[in-house]
């Protein structure tokens, strides 16, 4: 509390260190709210590339498992064959 009512003291006083003080708060202000941004987008475009490796496993997996099954019958109807 006391450091505020220092800094609002010295800029009402000083017009110029008010104005930088506001340049300088806004420009982290940006700063902070695109890095968070990227880091979202980030994060959204990693989850897209782990849903794309998802559905292809997933098409590797539909696409042998006839194969599998085929495998798994011809296993348990001749198991000595295998």
């Amino acid at each position: 509390m006391v450091c505020q009512n220092l800094l609002r003291e010295k800029c009402i006083e000083d017009e110029k260190l008010f104005t930088s003080f506001l340049n300088r708060l806004f420009n982290t202000l940006n700063w902070t709210v695109t890095e968070f941004s990227v880091s979202v987008k980030d994060m959204q475009d990693h989850r897209d590339q782990r849903q794309v490796k998802r559905e292809l496993l997933n098409a590797i997996f539909l696409s042998f498992f006839p194969f599998f099954k085929s495998y798994l019958l011809f296993y348990a109807i001749f198991p000595s064959e295998v």
